[in-house]
């Protein structure tokens, strides 16, 4: 964002720039209701995981046309919090900091949804005429008089309707209020078209920029908090701005008529407006936890007290969004509150400077404070067989996908870990929700931007799911030809990989119920999948993983668990047979400590741990073992034996289920391991130190 504040065309194109440029954090909503000079707007919605449907909180502001830094604080908001997401660190405003956890936990838990030039055609004609005492001032949006083209023109202040007014909250407020209150112009509301600041329009939502607004709570029905931003006081505001706040006497409220006539008059005793007492505790929380971001910046003071000390009115956005629920019981309920930051409409850009860097704090901490009152995302009990591989999409997250026992797979992301920071987890989606999976194998693919192809045993079948990883959006399953039919079923798990065996690359072997294994295999994304083909004999297979080898013959490489002993196959090229299978691990027949489970094999790549590269092409192998611990196979080269000593780790948290591990090119080949124990996940790091647990850092609990 330039030095400046933004004219109305700069802040769509930064908005769109915004969606465009972090593909997998934003969604660019395209709002239906063109303005009264025919603009369309445009909120984003931020969500680490677009497929659930989990709370939100809005932030909304340019309602008033003057009040140029609303719109900037919140663009401001949207570019520091994305560019330290996706940085994984934090972000410190003044004496005000949040963590890079604190961020994951905001995002990994609400969406926020942010609209923040509500009025453009006002804020055009304000900063068009910035330089006119009144037509710079212009706080109304731009709806034509009657007949504008008349001879004489009409006066220049009867365009216009408020739209902080125009909400449907006591709309009919000479019914609503206190007649001696409208009398004496105490209300801060009139139907006069030529009133300067206050007219309320014809009708409720008869403003195309109210419409929007709605359109965004309607359609987005788990929106829990609002904050919307005005200038100027240095207060927050909640609800209500009818009438004082009482929580004793549910029968007077703004839907009861026998108290019509009776609102807006501070030291009248007879009534005052009913609020539920959690819900009013609940927007006074929301107020002071804005309130003491903002004010650790540089300590300015934003006092929160309700919207009626502030001025008796009606029509306000975050009345109307708290009172839907009340009056359609269909309608979810939204806590509301309204930041009049600053002490002037237009400040000097120094100063909105100051200023945007309290309202931000203040707004995070807001966020944060919600995030921390919603129920986290249930993992659900996970079970079964996962996968996790290193991407390369963006900062080279991790990615792991397990699947879950009510059914369904959930997704999750890590931020590579960098040095002296702390990591953490992210829910990213849970997808094929209605499936028994039983277990996984994840690659990412050269198709696409990479895409993540992922396989899962459902039943007996083998399905294929494929995702963008900058979306998160899941596409399938197509199921693999013939398993499950006449008589040929899958078991165990899955592998699968991409090769360089000609255009055919994506390999996927399985195995099967009567035995032996099955191959089958599938070129560019538009390709039918081949197969299955048959090998390995009758032997009942329990679990593979497969790899392609970095040797001088790049082959393909299979080990299987069968019953207590693992084997290996090999495959030189896309015509020749399977050799297999060689026995690799033998049965510990005098310690009676064998393999279970399912084995993970790969391939070291890189130098180990910034030493000479004497291990590069060495093959890593971990495995559950009956003792309960893990236990960690060498082969050196392919006319090398396997170890026969391996490394064992895991011990204190016995017994093991499941394994999946990837080598972290990255960190020089530290290898990284998770390990489900029931429905648990535990992670293990071999450094230069050997195995060690890493327990803040398993993607479930």
């Amino acid at each position: 964002m330039d030095d400046r504040y933004q004219n109305v065309d700069e802040v769509e194109t930064l908005l769109s720039n915004i969606a465009r440029a972090n593909p997998s954090t934003c969604e660019l909503i395209t709002l239906g209701n063109l303005t009264h000079d025919g603009r369309t707007c445009h909120a984003i919605r931020l969500s680490s995981a677009a497929a659930e449907n989990r709370p939100i909180i809005m932030l909304t502001g340019g309602v008033h046309a003057r009040e140029w830094g609303s719109c900037e604080i919140l663009i401001n908001f949207i570019s520091d919090f994305l560019r330290a997401w996706s940085s994984g660190t934090g972000l410190r405003y003044g004496n005000m900091a949040f963590s890079a956890e604190d961020l994951q936990i905001i995002l990994n838990r609400i969406d926020i949804l942010v609209f923040p030039l509500v009025n453009p055609d006002g804020r055009h004609w304000s900063m068009i005429h910035q330089y006119d005492r009144e037509a710079g001032m212009w706080r109304k949006n731009r709806r034509p008089p009657p007949n504008p083209d008349r001879n004489p023109p009409p006066d220049p202040k009867c365009w216009g309707v408020d739209i902080n007014r125009n909400f449907d909250f006591l709309f009919d407020f000479e019914r609503a209020f206190s007649p001696a209150a409208v009398a004496a112009g105490n209300v801060a509301v009139s139907k006069n078209p030529c009133h300067f600041q206050f007219y309320q329009g014809p009708e409720a939502f008869s403003e195309p920029e109210t419409r929007n607004v709605r359109s965004l709570l309607d359609s987005h029905p788990p929106i829990q908090w609002l904050v919307d931003l005005h200038s100027f006081s240095e207060d927050v505001l909640f609800p209500w701005g009818d009438d004082n706040t009482q929580s004793t006497d549910p029968t007077m409220n703004f839907r009861n008529a026998a108290f019509d006539g009776k609102r807006g008059i501070d030291t009248d005793l007879g009534y005052a407006e009913f609020c539920d007492p959690a819900d009013l505790d609940a927007a006074k929380t929301l107020a002071q936890s804005f309130s003491g971001s903002a004010s650790r910046v540089r300590g300015t003071l934003y006092g929160p007290f309700p919207s009626f000390d502030l001025y008796p009115t009606c029509g306000a956005i975050d009345d109307y969004a708290y009172s839907r629920h009340l009056v359609d019981p269909n309608l979810g309920k939204v806590i509301g509150a309204t930041v009049e930051w600053g002490r002037e409409f237009q400040p000097p850009w120094e100063e909105m400077k100051l200023i945007i860097a309290d309202v931000t704090a203040g707004l995070l901490g807001v966020c944060l404070h919600v995030a921390n009152e919603t129920t986290p995302p249930s993992p659900g009990v996970v079970h079964g067989i996962p996968a996790m591989i290193q991407s390369m999409y963006v900062t080279n997250d991790i990615e792991f996908v397990t699947p879950l026992a009510e059914g369904g797979i959930d997704h999750w992301r890590k931020h590579y870990d960098l040095p002296g920071e702390s990591t953490f987890w992210s829910f990213g989606t849970r997808f094929a929700k209605t499936e028994a999976v039983a277990a996984l194998s994840m690659i990412q693919s050269s198709f696409g931007p990479g895409n993540l192809e992922l396989v899962a045993r459902i039943g007996f079948r083998i399905a294929h799911f494929w995702c963008d990883p900058a979306t998160l959006t899941w596409h399938g399953p197509i199921f693999l030809p013939q398993l499950g039919e006449g008589g040929t079923k899958a078991r165990g798990n899955p592998a699968l990989i991409q090769s360089s065996f000609g255009p055919d690359n994506l390999e996927v072997v399985t195995p099967m119920a009567g035995g032996g294994l099955a191959h089958f295999w599938r070129g560019d994304p538009n390709s039918p999948w081949h197969g299955p083909n048959l090998f390995g004999g009758d032997e009942l297979v329990d679990a593979v993983s497969m790899i392609q080898s970095i040797w001088d013959v790049s082959t393909l490489e299979i080990v299987a668990r069968i019953n207590d002993r693992i084997v290996q196959y090999s495959r030189a090229t896309t015509d020749s047979p399977w050799v297999g299978p060689t026995t690799i691990i033998h049965p510990d027949t005098a310690h009676n400590v064998n393999p279970v489970g399912n084995p993970v094999l790969i391939q070291r790549g890189l130098a180990p741990l910034g030493e000479d590269n004497s291990e590069r092409g060495q093959l890593e192998l971990v495995t559950p073992m009956t003792d309960g611990t893990l236990a960690h196979f060498t082969q050196n080269s392919p006319v090398e034996p396997w170890s026969s000593n391996p490394s064992t780790f895991g011990h204190e948290l016995r017994p093991f289920d499941a394994v999946t591990a990837i080598e972290r090119w990255t960190d020089l080949g530290m290898l990284d391991v998770i390990a489900r124990t029931s429905s648990r996940f535990r992670r293990f790091i071999r450094d230069q130190s050997g195995w060690r647990e890493d327990p803040q850092s398993s993607p479930a609990p």
